[in-house]
């Protein structure tokens, strides 16, 4: 009696472990395909912000650098360089009381680039 119920019980399990193995092969991809579209739909400003913070050195990575240059408000200064800062292409080194947040670009915001030729 309990060698019937094992049975039903084996192949159930089986069932679901490759219904499992799928699911998560499809989580990998789409994992894979968001990292994919969220590099290619960046802002040009974005683009030309990541490219301006890739050149300067550390003492002139300032968010008050970043707004002379790019010639934008603080709220939309901002609103990009958190974005940048979210995806984890560049990351605040630290902030100065007087000229604001100081930032560098990151291995993977090079990699953004990079691929894009523009380094």
């Amino acid at each position: 009696m309990r060698s019937e119920l094992v049975d039903p019980l084996k192949k159930e399990n089986h069932l679901l472990k490759s219904q499992l193995h799928k699911a998560n092969a499809q989580i990998k991809n789409l994992k894979r395909n968001l990292k994919k579209f969220q590099t290619q739909n960046l802002p040009q400003v974005e683009l030309d912000l990541l490219h301006s913070i890739a050149d300067l050195d550390v003492e002139n990575a300032f968010e008050i650098t970043l707004a002379e240059e790019f010639q934008l408000s603080k709220a939309e200064l901002d609103f990009h360089l958190t974005n940048l800062t979210r995806a984890g292409y560049v990351r605040i080194l630290f902030i100065d009381p007087v000229f604001g947040e100081n930032f560098q670009i990151t291995q993977k915001g090079r990699q953004v680039l990079f691929k894009r030729n523009l380094i």
